[in-house]
This record gives C-alpha cells, sequence and structure tokens, in this order.
C-alpha cells in the first residue's frame, strides 16, 4: 500500500472528549498524530475520516486516576525496613476530586530458601 502524505483527517470523538485538533494532516510518511483528553469517563470511540473512509478507535477513559507519591520514583528501599507508601486516589467524576490518602509499609521481599 501506498502511504499518502498531505491527506486532511478529520477527527472525533463519540462521547465528547477533548481533541487536540478536529482535523489534522498526514506528513511525509501518511501519518498523523493527536492527543486525547479524557473529559467524559466510561466507553469512547474515536473516529478518523479521510478520503472516503473511516476507521474507529474504542478507548475506554476512566474516571477514577490511582497515583503513588511516596516513596518517590527511583527511589531505593532498604531490605527488611518497613517503608511508608502512599496512594492518592482521585474521582473525576465528583465536583471536587475525592482524595484519600492509604499508607502502609511496604514489606521486604522473602528470601527463598
Amino acid at each position: 500500500m501506498a502511504r499518502i502524505p498531505g491527506a486532511t483527517v478529520s477527527l472525533s470523538s463519540a462521547s465528547g472528549n477533548t481533541l487536540s485538533a478536529a482535523s489534522i494532516v498526514t506528513d511525509a510518511l501518511g501519518q498523523g498524530r493527536f492527543t486525547v483528553t479524557g473529559a467524559n469517563a466510561g466507553a469512547d470511540t474515536l473516529t478518523a475520516q479521510a478520503m472516503g473512509t473511516s476507521a474507529t478507535f474504542a478507548a475506554t477513559v476512566s474516571g477514577t486516576l490511582i497515583s503513588y507519591s511516596v516513596p518517590a520514583i527511583g527511589a531505593e528501599v532498604e531490605v527488611g525496613t518497613p517503608t511508608n507508601v502512599s496512594v492518592q486516589i482521585t474521582q473525576a467524576a465528583c465536583r471536587w476530586p475525592v482524595r484519600r490518602s492509604l499508607s502502609r509499609p511496604l514489606a521486604a521481599p522473602s528470601r527463598a530458601a
């Protein structure tokens, strides 16, 4: 198949999630890039249309974000030393984010005999 540079591709999100552009133009390799920012949690279908044809991509936008804040990324944890781990859960579907901090010691791995 021949790649098609300079083609205009129209983009849409069935769930109304934010796209970085309503359309893009393919580069010399026939490729185009865009960004999706989830605004509506749940199933979504992204559609690209160009030159009389279309393609879809099924995506799921999660309304819950789970992130670690302690220990820092790349931090070393000593074997046999309990280390607190903090997890933050944010629920995007609420008017104000729900934040919960869960802390528990990180156990050292057991050694096989």
